[in-house]
């Protein structure tokens, strides 16, 4: 009798194979928020450099505008401009090795978490499919429906949340080259009156071609443009697969491969 039935602390008496079952529920809905703040955690630096880089474009963006072009005091302006493209610059490349960091870091973390998650969206997927069957049957458990309809949608999102993320912050560092490109086009016609000076005087006074500011804001931003093609962010899953929109794609079409097939099997 003692073998069958466990005392509780309140006296009530439970049969063993209940307290298994909850235990069993303890240890899924544990395993479920490490992972949910394993994958927070990555998200959440990942949002706070993504605000920081936001940062940056905007200070390069307010360069195109005709305020800080003061044609008095041009050379002083384009002075200021060129201190200001190099701050950026060095602030840019800090961001995007944080994030080269980060992915380093996390990099085995999310190939184990991703995954796992995978393998469970494509249990419950399964799962929900043949409870569907049986509701059309018209022999179904309420509970375990509504759990089967929404576990698949809570794996997928927490993918989708992840694959954003990446995906919006390297947009964010590529859309520095596109305003690069902006303060480029604003100062053109300024560099190339100023490029013939610049050839001609190289060779009696280098130190005038090392101070020219016009040549240096196109020196800076030639760097710039340079430092974002070089870094190339992409953030993998320990170089097995880039983590964008592009996973969502790919996950989405194996479990159904997969899932076909089972219910094939199923059938037969």
């Amino acid at each position: 009798m003692m073998a069958l039935v466990t005392r509780t602390i309140s006296g009530y008496l439970v049969p063993p194979s209940q307290i298994f079952q909850k235990f069993d529920i303890f240890e899924l809905h544990f395993s479920s928020t490490i992972e949910s703040l394993e994958l927070g955690l990555f998200e959440t630096y990942l949002l706070l450099v993504k605000s920081r880089i936001k940062i940056v474009n905007q200070e390069l963006n307010s360069l195109t505008q005709d305020k800080h072009i003061n044609r008095r005091r041009r050379i002083n302006c384009s002075n200021d401009i060129t201190k200001k493209l190099k701050k950026l610059r060095k602030v840019h490349w800090k961001l995007c090795s944080i994030c080269v960091k980060l992915n380093r870091v996390f990099a085995f973390p999310l190939l184990v978490l991703i995954g796992i998650t995978f393998l469970e969206f494509m249990s419950s997927a399964y799962f929900f499919m043949v409870n569907s069957q049986k509701i059309i049957m018209g022999v179904y458990d309420l509970k375990f429906s509504i759990s089967a309809f929404f576990t698949p949608l809570t794996k997928i999102g927490s993918l989708i949340i992840l694959c954003l993320v990446c995906t919006v912050i390297r947009n964010e560092v590529f859309k520095s080259a596109d305003i690069i490109f902006d303060v480029k086009n604003k100062y053109q016609p300024e560099i190339s009156r100023e490029v013939c000076i610049v050839q001609q005087c190289i060779e009696r006074n280098s130190q005038f071609f090392l101070n020219n500011s016009i040549f240096n804001i196109n020196f800076q931003i030639q760097r710039f443009c340079r430092q974002i093609l070089q870094w190339n962010l992409n953030f993998t899953a320990f170089d097995f697969f880039n983590i964008d929109m592009t996973l969502l794609y790919e996950v989405v079409t194996t479990a159904t491969t997969y899932l076909t097939i089972m219910i094939q099997f199923r059938k037969n």
